[in-house]
């Protein structure tokens, strides 16, 4: 099931969004802000069309191993923590942004996609206002996909699984938050 949405969502904490044996996909086509009472939810999340920009507006979790895909515009974090239990995903060669604004991108996955800049070709992050973060939290090992790019932001792994990070990319800070953790860079590059 995909629900699109061409404007600012605002859903109290009455609403709940569930996923049964269909995938439910949030698509965001316009410019667009995204508040949540509950803070919770049970589908994906894709930002699909170019020049416009989706701010979040409280901090959400996308529960259980939801996704979100950025193929097009602008994704701004706005100051928010945005929690994703799967995994991020750039899916196609459009214009995409990621703003941090003192965001901070929260990615539980695991396994060699959880971060999966796949398509990075016009892929750019904006630090903003205020230091941004991408926490990759998984206990198990968990992969970095690059994709040879640069983030205006602090990479950490805060998870005790090993952390891969694959490509040429750059970072403005690389750190953790939990003790006993391991950084894996790919042989023949560098970061």
């Amino acid at each position: 099931v995909t629900i699109t949405i061409s404007g600012n969502v605002n859903i109290d904490s009455n609403v709940d969004f569930f996923q049964g044996a269909s995938t439910v996909t949030i698509v965001i086509d316009a410019d667009s802000s995204f508040f949540i009472a509950s803070r919770i939810l049970l589908c994906n999340i894709t930002k699909s069309t170019a020049s416009t920009t989706l701010t979040f507006t409280n901090s959400i979790n996308l529960f259980g191993s939801r996704n979100l895909t950025l193929n097009a515009g602008t994704i701004d974090l706005n100051g928010t923590t945005f929690s994703i239990g799967g995994s991020f995903v750039t899916a196609t060669t459009g214009v995409k942004n990621l703003t941090f604004n003192g965001g901070t991108l929260v990615v539980g996955g695991s396994g060699s996609t959880a971060f999966n800049n796949a398509q990075p070709a016009n892929f750019t992050t904006t630090a903003g206002t205020g230091t941004g973060k991408i926490s990759m939290t998984s206990s198990s090992a968990k992969t970095f996909v690059g994709g040879g790019t640069t983030y205006n932001c602090t990479l950490s792994n805060d998870g005790t699984g090993t952390l891969t990070i694959q490509g040429n990319n750059t970072f403005t800070t690389l750190a953790n938050d939990t003790k006993n953790t391991t950084f894996r860079f790919t042989a023949g590059t560098t970061t």
